[in-house]
């Protein structure tokens, strides 16, 4: 994105993380609630997951978010986990491990926590290059929940 004079920002509290960053040029705000910066796009992957309260830091995203803005957000899949949860539940690569996720996500999650709000949910996948593999994909999609786009209207 910096190569194509994109003004990026992070927001960022690993030390290790923020080193890289200044390195690299790059602006963070430590303080995401006291910046006056607001953003055409915002972009998160794999953090929601992890947040005690994740619709709290929606609220404050969409308050940095400019008319007509994105917000992109990834996270693990959770689909059938309830039902892969039980007392033989091995823990893996999955919506529950590492332990240090404490939140699942799916589209009624997050229809209610955007419920009266001017904010539109994005089918990410209509624009991709229709192909048999693709559709394919598309499908499987539509059971594996790990992305939503979030389109402020007003």
């Amino acid at each position: 994105m910096k190569s194509l004079n994109f003004q990026i920002f992070t927001n960022e509290l690993s030390l290790t993380r923020i080193k890289f960053i200044k390195r690299n040029n790059i602006n963070n705000i430590l303080n995401l609630k006291k910046s006056k910066e607001t953003f055409d796009i915002i972009y998160s992957d794999q953090v929601f997951e992890h947040l005690n309260h994740p619709n709290e830091i929606l609220n404050l995203l969409i308050s940095k978010l400019n008319k007509n803005g994105l917000i992109y957000l990834k996270f693990p899949n959770s689909f059938n986990f309830r039902k892969n949860l039980n007392k033989n539940y091995v823990p893996t690569k999955d919506a529950l491990h590492p332990l240090e996720h404490i939140n699942l996500f799916n589209i009624k999650s997050f229809r209610a926590m955007l419920k009266n709000r001017d904010f539109s949910i994005l089918n990410i996948d209509k624009y991709r290059k229709f192909d048999f593999k693709k559709h394919l994909i598309l499908i499987k999609n539509l059971f594996r929940f790990d992305k939503i786009l979030i389109k402020k209207n007003s």
